[in-house]
């Protein structure tokens, strides 16, 4: 009798423990999260379009800088760092971010006075921008983390400072006996969307997490605007623009 109630009990724990696999495996097993690494921080690798906004400055009867270099956009790289030192539930991340960028454009120097022939000088005229922002970061990744839709919108604003120089043949120049160099602030205002690529190949995205800590990978397209035109120190230059990047996100 009492090896029979051993045994029906054996098999009722069994069946029990089996219904209550098959009712609450399939919500562990489609929980996309479940193996992910702590995410706190993000970085973002862009390039973009510039185009100072030079010959926008108060006062100019000219437009030096379409003049010397025509209509065309520069190439801009930079890269950015976020921490997401806050998550709203069912809305997002916030938190501080800092970044930095290089923009360059060089062409022929053009003459004082135009040669007859209209044959270009041999010398070269350079005006490089660096600019730096420290941003508040929001990141709207709910429709992601909640719902699988792979689209993150996000917006940024904060303080910008830029430093620019310019040279020819890689000795900066000078006018009325100041150098071509200075260093503006002012306001940095973005908004863009990241798609995220986890949802290509989700086995992959794992190992990438499992082997480096990299929660999502992000593809993403930005517009921006800047206006660099306060002196901070040396010669004054309106060197913010509107324009737009696009690149590479990771979290982590």
């Amino acid at each position: 009798m009492r090896a029979r109630f051993v045994t029906w009990f054996a098999l009722f724990a069994l069946t029990a423990s089996t219904l209550g696999a098959q009712e609450f495996m399939p919500k562990y097993r489609h929980d996309p999260r479940r193996f992910e690494s702590p995410q706190n921080f993000a970085i973002e690798l862009r390039l973009g379009r510039y185009r100072p906004n030079v010959d926008l400055e108060p006062g100019l009867k000219s437009e030096p800088y379409r003049t010397v270099f025509g209509d065309s956009a520069s190439l801009y790289m930079g890269v950015e760092f976020d921490w997401q030192a806050l998550r709203v539930p069912y809305f997002g991340t916030v938190g501080p971010g800092i970044a930095v960028g290089y923009m360059d454009n060089t062409t022929t120097a053009p003459f004082k006075v135009p040669r007859l022939d209209g044959a270009p000088s041999s010398s070269t005229t350079s005006l490089e921008i660096f600019p730096a922002q420290v941003l508040a970061v929001v990141r709207a990744d709910a429709l992601w983390r909640e719902w699988r839709i792979p689209i993150v919108p996000y917006f940024k604003g904060g303080l910008s400072l830029a430093r620019w120089r310019s040279f020819s043949d890689g000795v900066t120049s000078s006018s009325g006996g100041l150098s071509a160099k200075g260093s503006v602030y002012g306001y940095y205002v973005a908004g863009g969307a990241a798609f995220n690529l986890n949802i290509l190949d989700p086995y992959t995205a794992r190992s990438f997490d499992q082997r480096l800590g990299v929660n999502n990978t992000y593809v993403f397209f930005e517009v921006f605007t800047s206006s660099l035109e306060s002196a901070f120190m040396g010669k004054p230059l309106y060197v913010g623009t509107t324009n737009w990047t696009a690149g590479l996100m990771f979290e982590f």
